[in-house]
Parts: C-alpha cells; structure tokens; sequence
C-alpha cells in the first residue's frame, strides 16, 4: 500500500497541512506546497526541527490560535 493522507489545516491560497496515516511517513505531518510547484515535504517547527506527532502539531497550533485572540497583559 502506497501512503495515505488526511487534511488537518488549511492555510488558505491552498496552501494546507496534512498528517500521514500510512506508509513510511505514517505518523508524521507534512507540509503541502504544490501550490507553488513543490511538493509535500515535513512540517518544520520554529527551530527547523520536523514536527513529528499530530499531538505535537495541534499543541502549536492551539497555542498559536489562543495568542491571536487572548488579550495581552498591555490590553488589559
């Protein structure tokens, strides 16, 4: 069996992120860019370092969401 991917995010100009339910990358979450003329490649967190875990992802992700719509201490 080939590999098997499902959408988790889209970024939007169709741009998305994927996690690898089968195959050698099962596990792992992969970045889309075939919209400009490449090719699904690893996630790489802020330190360059693949993102390997769907937990891992949706921590970030949460906590990017929160920082954008949580007030900030100079808000308040």
């Amino acid at each position: 069996m080939g590999c098997a991917y499902l959408l988790i995010c889209h970024l939007g100009c169709a741009l998305r992120e994927w996690l690898a339910i089968r195959g050698s990358h099962r596990g792992t979450i992969r970045s889309d860019g075939r919209a400009d003329d490449a090719d699904r490649v690893p996630l790489l967190d802020d330190g360059g370092e693949p993102v390997t875990t769907f937990a891992r992802w949706y921590t970030g992700w949460l906590e990017r969401a929160e920082q954008a719509v949580l007030p900030t201490s100079s808000d308040l």
